[in-house]
């Protein structure tokens, strides 16, 4: 679904502007971007990824591998937005370096 298609929707109701013309709306938008994410696109966030951060990316089984000095981390898309997908990966990658380098010190120190 496309803002475009939505204002057509919104054209064709006698209330374009009600509040429960905007919910129907906005509840399917949601339904429409819940569904299976496209293969293409996890191969896009992938790219976005390898570009970003300079790390080694593959798509296997619907989610995102990748492989950083922590280990090898699976990644799975979940806003469909790619920025949004790229930045979460950033928060959790940041999140496993952080507690990879609190080991390391223990197993070191």
């Amino acid at each position: 679904m496309t803002t475009d298609r939505i204002k057509e929707i919104q054209a064709e109701t006698g209330s374009p502007d009600s509040i429960s013309v905007q919910q129907a709306l906005l509840k399917v938008w949601n339904e429409c971007s819940q569904k299976q994410k496209p293969v293409d696109y996890l191969e896009t966030v992938a790219e976005e990824i390898t570009l970003m951060m300079g790390l080694k990316t593959k798509v296997v089984n619907e989610a995102i591998e990748v492989d950083t000095i922590a280990g090898k981390m699976k990644f799975k898309v979940v806003f469909g937005e790619l920025m949004q997908d790229v930045y979460r990966f950033i928060y959790c990658y940041g999140t496993k370096l952080h507690k990879y380098g609190i080991e390391q010190r223990i197993n070191c120190g």
